[in-house]
């Protein structure tokens, strides 16, 4: 029996999954770190793709400098490189895709290279929150939680079936910009349960969705509503001069005589020292004009 159960050990550990990893932001970063330490155990990670460059709003290429020292092989996101991909996947024999938050949508054809072994962590819940800048629309939208998922890609975008979820609080004083941190954690802490299924050989898990159900937002979606088109309502005030606050996109604004009227939230500070930031949106004027919230507003 003990040498049964050592025949069956053995064969686990040499059975490696191939692991190509798709990434970028904070969360994608952190869990690169975290998916490296734990590396050569259970997975190998055959190829990394990611920003190469810090011309990104989070100022970091870490996933490139990190797989650079470690000879890990590189693909820029840059562009979408598909070919590149689909060499590296055939000739190391890919186990797995993780991407998380990965700049472009995977084509079918590519997902069949891997027998759609595949995962996304979708910073948003599904299926109510398909698509681009949830954290903004889930603030607008006075949702009270928001929710990181992992879930299995298909060739339909945010519909596959939801292996992990982690929910935050929302609270009547976060921004986009302090949701997004929260979500991070929620993101990271949905990833460290997908890596233990790794670590440990454990199946993961599948949890289907209605795909139809829930909402696609495009990005486009997020100037329809940017413009306040009420100032005389506190509660449309209040939610989109909090759920449109991240430094350095524009944030929510009203017209006087045609001019814009920057709407920032009280705790603004922590965020952006000064107010700097509105004038590259001034349309010609020599300084944007901006309001702060208050609790009464």
């Amino acid at each position: 029996m003990i040498k049964s159960t050592k025949i069956i050990f053995i064969i686990k550990v040499l059975i490696m999954k191939k692991v190509i990893f798709f990434g970028r932001g904070i969360i994608g970063e952190t869990c690169f770190e975290r998916l490296l330490n734990k590396a050569g155990k259970t997975y190998d990670i055959v190829a990394a793709c990611s920003n190469p460059d810090i011309n990104v709003w989070w100022k970091s290429n870490a996933i490139y400098k990190k797989s650079v020292k470690l000879g890990i092989p590189f693909i820029s996101n840059e562009d979408r490189n598909e070919d590149k991909i689909l060499s590296v996947i055939e000739s190391e024999s890919v186990d797995l895709m993780i991407s998380l938050q990965h700049r472009w949508v995977f084509s079918d054809n590519l997902l069949k290279t891997v027998n759609y072994q595949a995962l996304n962590l979708h910073n948003a819940r599904l299926p109510d929150y398909k698509g681009y800048c949830t954290i903004n629309h889930a603030i607008i939208n006075g949702d009270q939680t928001y929710t990181s998922t992992i879930h299995w890609i298909i060739k339909e975008v945010d519909q596959g079936a939801i292996a992990f979820e982690e929910t935050v609080p929302i609270y009547h004083d976060d921004t986009a910009i302090s949701l997004y941190k929260k979500s991070c954690t929620a993101g990271v802490r949905a990833f460290d349960r997908l890596l233990d299924c790794l670590l440990e050989g454990q199946k993961i898990p599948r949890r289907s969705i209605d795909g139809q159900a829930g909402r696609f937002y495009k990005k486009s979606d997020l100037n329809e509503v940017r413009e306040i088109k009420n100032p005389k309502d506190i509660d449309e005030m209040d939610r989109k001069g909090r759920g449109l606050f991240f430094p350095p996109f524009e944030p929510a604004f009203y017209r006087v005589n045609g001019k814009k009227i920057y709407v920032l939230p009280k705790n603004y500070a922590p965020y952006t020292r000064n107010t700097d930031f509105l004038n590259q949106f001034s349309e010609g004027e020599n300084q944007s004009k901006y309001i702060v919230l208050t609790d009464s507003s």
